[in-house]
């Protein structure tokens, strides 16, 4: 055999390898990929144990695929589980350091473990690699009002609905930052045009029935708390403010059982206390407003809260001369 037909031949067998090679790697990718997607459809549908546990086999083969580990980061944010989910969007980062959504995804994960000073360096470097992202607009916003830096807060979260005007968590986001600064009817003109789009989105219901207090009106916050704790009757703070409309709307018996929910979970809180105390006393109930103005007076008086033994103290004294 000459040669150039030994080379030829040569050639072709190792055409051959590179064509079954690359088709067995190619396969390879098909499959990852199709695990991935079916991890993704899970977590779409709710189902993020299973997607979580596919993600765990997947990735003991594939420890550094940044898609799958964000995926499961995203699916222990929806468990509730967001030290886990910081651990994978960190490895995700690590793989990919220029994966925007990994590190706004920490920041929010960060959010929710209240570490709002590892947040914001996050989701700093997630606006400079996807400056158009609403999502890490929204989720600096979060920070930013957290930390208490409310005119920072409003820039972001403007910018989260600029980029986004129809994204109901950013017109919610900027309609609670409103609030904190006062301006309510604007808060309430965002918080209205998020439910128009969700109308089941919590933040929104929340802020905007916040704003029905501030404005006085009981009944439609009273309409809008009942809402939410049909949703979720476990939401104390929702508890508290309903039991304010009610008890301006005269509905006491149904304000004083609101305001108990809200003392059970909220030992400490002298507003609790306070709270349950003017409804007793609007109630007729003098003994039991005198016991939970103590109550309140001695917990303000812990936290050295000026204002609130100022209140306590002022409705001893109208209680006291009422008996």
């Amino acid at each position: 055999m000459s040669s150039s037909i030994r080379t030829k031949s040569l050639f072709v067998a190792m055409s051959v390898v590179a064509l079954l090679l690359w088709s067995g790697n190619a396969a390879r990718a098909d499959d990852a990929d199709h695990t991935v997607a079916k991890a993704e459809a899970l977590g779409k549908a709710g189902k993020d144990e299973e997607a979580v546990k596919l993600l765990t086999a997947y990735l003991a083969t594939h420890p550094k695929d940044a898609r799958a580990l964000v995926d499961r980061g995203d699916s222990y944010m929806d468990l509730d589980r967001a030290k886990d989910a910081v651990r994978d969007y960190s490895a995700a980062i690590s793989a990919n350091p220029d994966y925007a959504y990994a590190w706004s995804s920490r920041c929010d994960a960060y959010n929710q473990l209240g570490n709002y000073n590892a947040a914001l360096p996050d989701c700093s470097k997630a606006l400079e690699l996807s400056p158009n992202s609403g999502y890490a607009a929204r989720t600096r916003a979060i920070t930013y009002d957290e930390l208490g830096d409310d005119q920072a807060a409003l820039k972001d979260a403007s910018l989260a609905v600029n980029i986004d005007p129809n994204s109901s968590q950013s017109l919610a986001m900027r309609c609670r930052v409103l609030f904190a600064l006062g301006r309510y009817d604007s808060a309430d003109q965002d918080c209205l045009a998020a439910l128009a789009i969700e109308p089941d989105l919590y933040r929104a219901q929340f802020w905007h029935a916040r704003v029905a207090i501030e404005q006085e009106h009981w009944a439609a916050a009273d309409a809008t708390f009942s809402k939410i704790l049909a949703a979720d009757d476990r939401d104390t703070s929702s508890h508290y403010w309903r039991a304010i409309a009610r008890m301006h709307l005269g509905k006491n018996d149904g304000a004083l059982s609101d305001a108990g929910v809200y003392v059970q979970s909220h030992l400490e809180d002298g507003d609790g206390y306070y709270l349950r105390a003017l409804i007793e006393q609007q109630m007729g109930r003098l003994k039991d407003a005198k016991d939970d103005a103590n109550l309140a007076l001695y917990r303000y008086k812990v936290v050295n809260d000026a204002a609130g033994m100022s209140r306590a103290n002022a409705l001893l004294g109208k209680l006291s001369a009422a008996q």
